[in-house]
């Protein structure tokens, strides 16, 4: 062989070489959000806040996450509300639902489902492990439109949370903690929804937009979410079920209320004659 021939072989293989290493890297990073989606959307559900009397008064997004099959969703999400119920993509839902775990400082909640599902469960992984323009889709139900796919970027990473320009010295301890900041826009209804990386992989959970209607939203990395289910599986707080039954549980209350009240006026009233 040649000294020019054996000279241009030494500089065409490394190149090839390095070309099919770009090529491997570009195909695993591949987003592919129709098959993310098709993938991912019986693992997210709607959850649907009504009242006692069953009126839907409002909704947020949610996750089951791999091994037991907990839902993570937000704290706001679930607050001072009088009844969840947990909605799956096939159209199945339940009331027969329990908060075990509520983190208002890193705004997580944790529920559990009594009766359990054989749904699709989502693996958690490494927010901090992104980069700046890295592809994001999130599923969640804006508005109730429920499993609604958005897409967008990896904007920033804030690990001291959001600025004093933006908080005003609000007190709040969520806009101090750590934040993943989206170039994906939402509305309320998606708080709470997974935010999923390339792979399909929860990367963070929707807490907020910045500004009704503007494209930059944020989430709470998984690092908050590991610790928030780590402490519902291992503490978890008095179950507090919501359940449709609790309406009648108050009504049969304010009745048994109201006769006993009645019943001493009238006594009162007898006695006196």
């Amino acid at each position: 062989m040649s000294r020019p021939v054996q000279w241009l072989l030494s500089v065409m293989l490394p190149l090839a070489m390095l070309g099919s290493l770009a090529a491997v890297a570009q195909q695993r990073v591949a987003f592919d959000s129709k098959a993310l989606f098709e993938k991912s959307k019986a693992g997210v559900v709607q959850i649907n806040l009504k009242s006692f009397g069953g009126k839907t008064v409002g909704n947020g997004s949610g996750f089951l996450v791999e091994g037991d099959g907990l839902v993570v969703t937000n704290h706001h999400v679930v607050d001072q509300a009088q009844v969840l119920e947990v909605a799956f993509v096939d159209g199945r839902h339940t009331t027969d639902v329990e908060l075990i775990g509520d983190f208002p400082d890193t705004d997580l909640a944790v529920l559990a489902l009594r009766q359990p599902v054989a749904n699709m469960m989502f693996e958690l992984a490494d927010t901090t492990a992104l980069s700046t323009a890295d592809p994001l889709a999130i599923i969640g139900s804006p508005m109730g439109l429920g499993w609604t796919l958005t897409e967008g970027k990896v904007a920033a990473y804030r690990p001291e949370g959001l600025p004093e320009s933006i908080t005003h010295g609000s007190q709040d301890p969520v806009e101090k903690m750590p934040l993943l900041q989206m170039s994906v826009p939402v509305a309320p209804g998606n708080s709470g929804g997974p935010v999923l990386d390339a792979e399909g992989r929860v990367v963070g959970v929707v807490q907020s937009q910045l500004g009704f209607g503007t494209a930059y939203s944020f989430a709470v990395p998984t690092a908050a979410v590991r610790a928030a289910l780590l402490s519902a599986r291992t503490k978890p707080m008095q179950p507090k079920r919501a359940a449709v039954n609790n309406g009648l549980n108050r009504l049969w209350v304010n009745l048994a209320v109201s006769v006993m009240v009645l019943g001493a006026a009238a006594w009162f009233i007898f006695k006196r004659r």
